[in-house]
């Protein structure tokens, strides 16, 4: 899958700005009776969730290094007191 180059406006909010983003863009699809006007918002939504899941990924891997840096700490204190 090609990679999107996501606008950086998007990619500077939190990630609970981007799902009130999204939320709205859902609302406004809902109303939307003229499926040919949404194509710009659900290109936008899809965008919104693509950085959403970025920045979860980005996240999830430094928890993930967090958490092997701290057993490694462990594993050396008790490898000294043995």
């Amino acid at each position: 899958m090609k990679k999107k180059i996501i606008p950086d406006d998007n990619n500077l909010e939190s990630l609970q700005e981007l799902k009130e983003n999204a939320k709205k863009i859902l609302e406004q699809l809902e109303k939307d009776e003229n499926l040919k006007n949404s194509i710009d918002s659900y290109k936008k939504l899809i965008n919104i969730n693509n950085i959403i899941e970025k920045k979860f990924q980005f996240h999830s891997k430094k928890i993930s290094e967090n958490m092997k840096e701290k057993i490694a700490r462990i594993k050396k204190k008790n490898a000294k007191k043995s």
